[in-house]
């Protein structure tokens, strides 16, 4: 049992066992293999984890029968309950599914209910430790049990473990050796203590697309940041974190304006927790300039491609340092702006929104302020100004020959069009220019957001091509959020209600808007929502009125004043009247947004089960 502060002498004992007597098998336990001629080696993986928080998932996990068993013996009338289970399921997974660390946060249950203890996790190495005399030291607290395989280690192995613990999540090789080389290891210094790491399983490894991905388990990463706190390196490992990604992150933001573009797209999403790590490190440092240049290097995005994690994080940070002093003076400041503006956008959360600055000559401003001065005239329905400020944000991306900007703004100018009540068809020409000029970028994901607005566009003139724009779109994304080509769905949907196949229309629209509601993405809920509303007006128009106020509620905007390009929709209204609409209104906004989504689909559900009976 334990073999790895006697391995020499272990080994040799096997081995001469072994040939003496050829029938003997020796099971031995150890943090790292014995290294000799036959031996077989089979990883412990950790407890497995409970499937969701049910009671009966917690009990039925590894992790959460050890814990209940534990539990058990410290409080004999302790239970699983619907009550505690979901902080029961978080605490093995914050322990990593760790059978010691399991042991002994059962064990607090003596004092102390799941969710107290799950509460002072962040203490963990104060919390967890057994008061039964009988149980060997090395075993009596965490602290104690991980000191125990720390110490085997030699000093570039602890001096490594220690500044990988600044990593969140999991990391790759060429991270591990940018933030090794300021502790003083050279690459193939780093590269054997890490694997080294591995053999004594203080690092785990996996692969992902056939690239070695490494990540510290949760408890050996805060004893490793404690340690190297108390060496005092904190700060150079964190500014070597931190230097490592910000730069890492700026080249994959130009990547998207090449033929790496989904590659680009997927390591961001990857990198997202590293790479928020180091940028709220320099803000916490006082390094503003830093952050906000960062923003201005990330450029303009489209949103719908840019990871949603990606988008919560950057536009939170954005948001935090628009706040710090001196901000509006720093280079990115506009940059930040756009970010923050985005997520407020996507999540509905428009508390952390900041006033634009006052606007300047049209030929003056990027055409990422623009794009949120247009948002801002959206919200309000006024069409007018959107449609004027989005030739000046076409006009700005033309001028920095943006392929990918510039065919997202015509797009975008399509929308404002047929707000205004312009000819849909007139309207319709700016969709097509989007789709010619996204075929000239360097990039094949400028494509999707044109692709998805002419399949709308040309929807009811066009059907057979509008659903060809589709499948374009749904073939070329390789984005792991899929948001534009989910948004194809859409024109199925709707040519399947034009066709009279309201059943089969409706559950594509059910479908659609469950994966955006699965997803978060409630502004794209927000502007699907009225036109569902206009293909079922004529069924069920008082639903209709209550979708579209649904819509203006989770996501605030004058959505009643913007119907010109839902006519059937804009009858019912008509046709309703203004009370009708004030009533549906006051309804929205008393309701969550779980139970909004709730009666939306309990709405759609009502009118498929009505199409469907003989």
């Amino acid at each position: 049992d334990n073999c790895e502060h006697l391995l020499g002498a272990a080994a040799g004992f096997a081995r001469a066992m072994g040939e003496a007597a050829p029938q003997l098998s020796v099971l031995a336990t150890s943090r790292e293999a014995l290294g000799i001629d036959g031996e077989r080696t089979y990883p412990l993986p950790a407890l497995e984890l409970p499937a969701d928080a049910s009671p009966f998932e917690v009990e039925a996990s590894e992790a959460g029968a050890l814990f209940t068993a534990r539990a058990r013996d410290a409080r004999g009338t302790f239970a699983v309950t619907e009550e505690n289970a979901s902080a029961i399921a978080e605490l093995c997974a914050h322990l990593d599914g760790n059978a010691l660390a399991i042991e002994l946060a059962a064990a607090r249950t003596a004092m102390m209910s799941p969710s107290e203890i799950l509460a002072r996790l962040d203490q963990r190495f104060r919390l967890l430790k057994s008061h039964r005399g009988e149980t060997p030291e090395r075993h009596q607290t965490l602290d104690a049990a991980i000191d125990w395989s720390y110490a085997l280690l030699e000093h570039n192995e602890q001096t490594l473990l220690q500044w990988l613990s600044v990593f969140v999540g999991d990391f790759d090789l060429a991270a591990v050796t940018a933030v090794a080389a300021p502790a003083g290891l050279d690459e193939l210094d780093a590269v054997d203590r890490l694997g080294s790491l591995i053999a004594k399983s203080l690092v785990e490894r996996t692969e992902m697309a056939d690239r070695s991905r490494y990540r510290l388990l949760e408890t050996i990463r805060q004893y490793g940041a404690r340690r190297l706190e108390a060496e005092g390196d904190g700060t150079r490992a964190r500014d070597a974190h931190a230097s490592r990604y910000l730069a890492a992150g700026r080249e994959l933001f130009a990547m998207l304006e090449t033929p790496r573009d989904f590659e680009a797209l997927e390591q961001l999403r990857v990198d997202t927790p590293n790479l928020a790590a180091g940028l709220h490190w320099l803000l916490d440092t006082d390094h503003l300039p830093e952050v906000l240049g960062f923003f201005a290097d990330a450029g303009w995005v489209d949103s719908g491609l840019m990871p949603f994690v990606l988008l919560d994080e950057l536009g939170r940070l954005a948001d935090e340092a628009l706040g710090r002093r001196g901000a509006s003076q720093t280079r990115g400041y506009v940059d930040a702006l756009y970010y923050a503006g985005l997520r407020a956008a996507y999540v509905g959360d428009f508390g952390s929104d900041r006033q634009l600055p006052p606007a300047g000559p049209p030929d003056s401003e990027s055409a990422s302020l623009l794009q949120l001065r247009q948002a801002e005239a959206f919200f309000r329905a006024d069409f007018a100004s959107a449609v004027s400020i989005g030739n000046a944000a076409v006009d700005a991306a033309r001028r920095a020959d943006d392929r990918g900007c510039w065919s997202f703004m015509l797009g975008l100018l399509y929308v404002a069009e047929l707000g205004l009540g312009t000819d849909p068809v007139a309207a319709a020409a700016h969709a097509e220019e989007a789709v010619a000029v996204a075929r000239h970028s360097p990039g094949t994901s400028a494509l999707l957001y044109p692709l998805a607005v002419l399949s709308g566009a040309i929807l009811r003139t066009d059907p057979d091509r509008a659903l060809a724009a589709a499948e374009e779109c749904v073939r070329l994304d390789q984005t792991h959020r899929k948001a534009w080509s989910r948004l194809c769905g859409a024109s199925a949907a709707t040519l399947r209600l034009e066709r009279g196949e309201v059943a089969t229309g409706l559950l594509l629209w059910r479908e659609l808007l469950e994966q955006l509601h699965w997803s978060g993405e409630i502004f794209h809920i927000s502007l699907q929502l009225p036109t569902v509303a206009d293909a079922i007006a004529r069924i069920d128009p008082v639903l209709a009125l209550e979708l579209t106020a649904i819509a203006g509620a989770i996501v605030p905007h004058a959505v009643f004043d913007g119907l010109a390009p839902h006519e059937r929709l804009a009858q019912a209204v008509d046709d309703l009247g203004p009370d009708a609409v004030n009533a549906a209104r006051t309804r929205a906004a008393s309701m969550s947004y779980d139970g909004a989504m709730e009666y939306v689909f309990d709405g759609i559900d009502r009118i498929i089960t009505e199409a469907e009976e003989p």
